[in-house]
């Protein structure tokens, strides 16, 4: 059945890089095996898992409809109420303040519109996909941006705590010089929500920053994490209190 969903298409950033330099055995004990067990949190909401869960446990809950191949993971809404759609930026939200930490970033568009999905057959289609994709691929950063239909497809959120409870912020979405995207809001998926009381992205375990080397070898992955940096310092209200002032109405 065809309706309007509510849907994410998130990408792990850096994949290629990690499954080609490192033994897939290793990636698949270390790295993806904690990828699976931050997904299931995210999805699911509870304990975090002590084992990588299978893709039937994931799908085990109610709040999001779920699919995974690779290194992309599908997150949509199950109808078209205000709590599904609510339930697909806040499981984003979760995934991205989770990976932060890891080599498994992570990048998502969220997209509103038609769309089908029969999961028996793992079969998936519709506008919503594409346009979220599209999204997807124009952003530079570890983050998610909503495309104009997905931002107006939300209520307003103007009362105090609607903007914590939507998981979502007004922003500049930093977009890839040589891929334009004109379907992008300029709202963006509010991740600093997570709970911590400090927050130190690092370029490494060696150094705070890229070096200059770095910079001139590696410019989009450089670009992507100062980008990264750049949206927590300026959104976070928990470790820079005086972006309060930037979104009073976003409060704890």
């Amino acid at each position: 059945m065809t309706e309007n969903r509510t849907v994410a298409v998130c990408d792990i950033l850096g994949f290629r890089s990690l499954v080609l330099t490192r033994p897939l055995q290793e990636l698949l004990h270390g790295e993806l095996a904690l990828f699976r067990k931050l997904v299931s949190f995210s999805v699911k909401h509870g304990d975090m898992p002590p084992l990588p869960p299978e893709l039937h446990d994931m799908r085990s809950q109610n709040r999001v409809g779920f699919a995974w191949f690779s290194d992309t993971v599908l997150i949509y809404s199950r109808d078209d109420t205000d709590i599904s759609c609510r339930n697909v930026i806040e499981t984003v939200a979760w995934l991205l303040f989770s990976t932060m930490f890891t080599l498994t970033k992570v990048r998502a568009g969220i997209a509103y519109g038609e769309f089908t999905a029969d999961s028996v057959n793992e079969a998936y289609f519709g506008r919503a996909i594409i346009e979220a994709y599209e999204l997807e691929q124009a952003q530079e950063w570890a983050g998610a941006a909503l495309t104009q239909a997905a931002s107006d497809r939300l209520p307003r959120r103007d009362t105090t705590g609607a903007r914590l409870q939507w998981h979502v912020c007004e922003y500049p979405v930093p977009l890839k010089p040589k891929h334009p995207c004109s379907n992008c809001s300029g709202l963006a998926v509010d991740w600093t929500q997570g709970i911590h009381t400090s927050f130190a992205l690092q370029w490494s375990r060696q150094r705070k920053n890229p070096s200059d080397e770095e910079r001139q070898n590696q410019p989009s992955i450089c670009a992507k994490w100062d980008n990264t940096k750049r949206f927590h310092d300026t959104v976070c209200i928990q470790c820079h209190p005086h972006n309060r002032v930037r979104d009073p109405l976003k409060v704890f």
